[in-house]
């Protein structure tokens, strides 16, 4: 797989046809018919301005969300025309969609917490009550990933950069810290921890970062959610010096797919973790 130059900040893989991929860059939308042999620039609203965030929806495919500076766009024909939607006003950093309620939508924002829609994104409720401050104060910190427990809507994760996993059990109402577990130093890590459920086994969550051990040398750590509420490590050959941009399970393959710059690493889906 060869990934477009420049800057990747999110993707989606079409569930129907796993050769089909989005990616989120900072030139714009990007899209391959053959699995990343090749891409070609997709317009939304006709200009190729970075996104920052995408998600499409399992049940049909051709539903996607993009998330751009100028604010949250709308696709129902996979991708061939968009439309704006109502948003908080902050940079959509984040969209997560519930499998089991297509119509409920959270997004993560760079400035104002985390936003659901129960109507698929036209309508927004702000949420988030114990997300952590930002220090330079007054708003919450940068939401850069969630993910929705498959087979509960209200049951979600948010990763954010130098504070780690929080968890909402009440729709985004409010939320934890959900860290128990990780012996990392989270202020070490470069960039916010990824996360990703597995949909084929709703119960196995995992979590994949990055954390620079000294100035010339970044490890790449993977957890794995324990049955007693605590991420435990799993052993797997993992590379160094490979900042993660995202973390996928690979329905047709059941793999894991750690994504890097310019590449994905893939390791066999994980059963166990080290306890």
């Amino acid at each position: 797989m060869a990934f477009p130059r420049g800057e990747i900040h999110a993707f989606v893989g079409n569930p129907n046809n796993p050769l089909k991929i989005l990616l989120g860059t900072v030139a714009g939308l990007e899209a391959s018919e053959n699995g990343g042999k090749s891409w070609r620039p997709v317009q939304i609203g006709g200009s190729h301005g970075e996104v920052f965030a995408l998600a499409q929806q399992r049940s049909n495919p051709n539903i996607l969300f993009a998330g751009r500076r100028d604010g949250l766009w709308r696709s129902d024909d996979g991708g061939g025309s968009w439309t704006p939607l109502p948003y908080p006003g902050s940079v959509p950093m984040s969209i997560a969609l519930a499998e089991s309620q297509p119509d409920t939508i959270y997004l993560g924002t760079a400035g104002s917490g985390v936003h659901k829609s129960v109507d698929g994104g036209y309508h927004w409720a702000e949420t988030g009550a114990g997300l952590p401050e930002a220090r330079a104060g007054g708003r919450p910190e940068e939401v850069q990933a969630l993910v929705v427990d498959p087979s509960d809507p209200n049951v979600l994760y948010a990763s954010i950069p130098m504070r780690g996993i929080y968890r909402s059990v009440d729709g985004a109402a409010s939320w934890q810290e959900f860290n128990q577990g990780l012996p990392i130093t989270m202020a070490r890590a470069v960039g916010a921890a990824k996360i990703a459920a597995d949909p084929e086994n709703p119960k196995s969550l995992f979590l994949v970062v990055s954390e620079r051990v000294h100035s010339h040398l970044i490890v790449t750590r993977l957890y794995m959610l324990g049955e007693n509420q605590r991420w435990l490590p799993v052993e797997a050959k993992l590379p160094r010096e490979f900042p993660i941009l995202g973390l996928v399970v690979n329905r047709a393959t059941r793999k894991l797919e750690i994504w890097g710059l310019d590449s994905a690493w893939q390791i066999p889906l994980p059963e166990k973790a080290k306890h």
